[in-house]
């Protein structure tokens, strides 16, 4: 779901670090790949969930050189 969320932010016009950008398209790579996120076994997919971190805290204004979060 962060990665919906950041790729809709993103095409919507908000701004986003080169560093959410590659994040954005290692994530999009993942998904093309065929694998998905139930297919990883204990301990696999840490990139993934790295990858997830960095998106979350893109969508909440929290990441370093992104937007900030919109008032409520």
């Amino acid at each position: 779901k962060q990665y919906i969320a950041a790729v809709l932010n993103y095409a919507s016009g908000a701004s986003a670090p080169p560093s959410v950008i590659e994040a954005i398209d290692d994530a999009a790579e993942f998904f093309a790949s065929g694998t998905t996120p139930a297919s990883c076994g204990p301990g696999q997919c840490q990139q993934q969930i790295a990858l997830a971190g960095i998106l979350d805290a893109y969508n909440n204004g929290v990441y370093p050189g992104a937007p900030g979060p919109c008032p409520d």
